[in-house]
C-alpha cells in the first residue's frame, strides 16, 4: 500500500479506519448530522483517485501529528467511555514501529517496510528518543521499556502518558503483536476482534 486510496481499497485497512471514524466519533461535540456530513466528505477525499495522498508524506512529522489530532480524542474517550479506543491505541503502537529506524542520517531517521527503505523526518528531540529507545530494543531491551520511555516522554507528549490508565500495557501487547507476528498478520487478528 502506497497511497490512502489503497488503504480505503483494502478490506482489512477499511475496516480499521471505519472502527477509528467510529471511535473519534463518539467523543466529538456537535450535530450528529453535522459530524456524519464530515466524516462522509473525509472519506470521499481518501478515496479520490486524483488526489494521490501518499502514505509516506503523510507520516512526515507523524508524532506531532498525532499529538495534535489523535491525543485528544485518546484522553476524552478515557474521560467520557472509562476506557481506551482500541483503534486510535493501536494506531500509536503502529507509529512506535513506523519510527523503528535502520539507520540515522544528519536530516532524519531511515525505516524499511517491506524491503523498501524510508525517510522519517520530525524534531530532533523526537528523532534521538526514537533511535536511542529502539538502539537499547536492538541491544536486547525489553518493549515494554520502548512503550513506557516513548510513553513518559513530557517533552514530546506534553504530558507523561504512562498516567493513561492501561495505555501503556496495551500500546505494548499491541507493538509486540506486529513485531512478533508481522503488522499485518496483526492488523488482520485486530479487525477481525472488532467486527
Amino acid at each position: 500500500m502506497k497511497t490512502v486510496q489503497d488503504v480505503m481499497e483494502t478490506k482489512t485497512t477499511r475496516q480499521f479506519v471505519e472502527t477509528a471514524f467510529h471511535e473519534i466519533k463518539q467523543v466529538v461535540n456537535g450535530d450528529e448530522q453535522d459530524i456524519e456530513a464530515f466524516i462522509a466528505s473525509v472519506k470521499e477525499r481518501f478515496l479520490n483517485p486524483y488526489n494521490d495522498h501518499h502514505l509516506l508524506d503523510i507520516g512526515l512529522n507523524a508524532v506531532n501529528k498525532f499529538k495534535a489530532r489523535l491525543l485528544p480524542t485518546v484522553k476524552r474517550f478515557v474521560q467520557e467511555k472509562g476506557d481506551l479506543p482500541q483503534a486510535i491505541v493501536y494506531s500509536m503502537a503502529a507509529l512506535f514501529l513506523f519510527y523503528k529506524p535502520i539507520r540515522r542520517e544528519d536530516d532524519g531517521l531511515i525505516g524499511i517496510r517491506a524491503g523498501m527503505e524510508y525517510k522519517m523526518k520530525e524534531n530532533e528531540d523526537v528523532l534521538i528518543l526514537f533511535s536511542r529507545v529502539w538502539q537499547d530494543y536492538d541491544n536486547g531491551g525489553e518493549i515494554s521499556t520502548v512503550v513506557a520511555t516513548l510513553l513518559q516522554a513530557a517533552d514530546v507528549w506534553g504530558e507523561d502518558l504512562t498516567r493513561i490508565p492501561h495505555l501503556e500495557e496495551m500500546v505494548t501487547n499491541y507493538l509486540e503483536e506486529m513485531l512478533n507476528e508481522g503488522l499485518k498478520n496483526s492488523l488482520d487478528r485486530f479487525v477481525q476482534l472488532e467486527v
